[in-house]
């Protein structure tokens, strides 16, 4: 079975995609905590992809959901989303 590949970057933005994967690694990070060298390497990618989302924001490089939803509030519940993940993990 054939399964689509997308790709997020500066010209394919993914605010949304990214704003959930920094809010997951961020919780796990204290899910984790523990674990001090998994718990960091978790918290490091949710910085990296924070910063990310927040400096190409836009929706433009994932279309797998398009159509999905009845309606559609934008990226930035997401970022919000985001953004108290990493609070909380720091």
């Amino acid at each position: 079975m054939e399964r689509p590949t997308y790709t997020c970057d500066a010209t394919n933005k993914c605010s949304e995609v990214a704003g959930g994967m920094a809010a997951a690694m961020a919780s796990g990070a204290i899910l984790f905590q523990d674990d001090a060298i998994y718990s960091a390497t978790l918290l490091d990618k949710a910085k990296k992809i924070y910063r990310y989302a927040e400096e190409y924001q836009g929706n433009n490089g994932y279309t797998a959901a398009n159509g999905f939803y009845t309606s559609y509030s934008g990226y930035n519940d997401e970022l919000a989303w985001e953004a108290v993940w990493l609070y909380k993990a720091t």
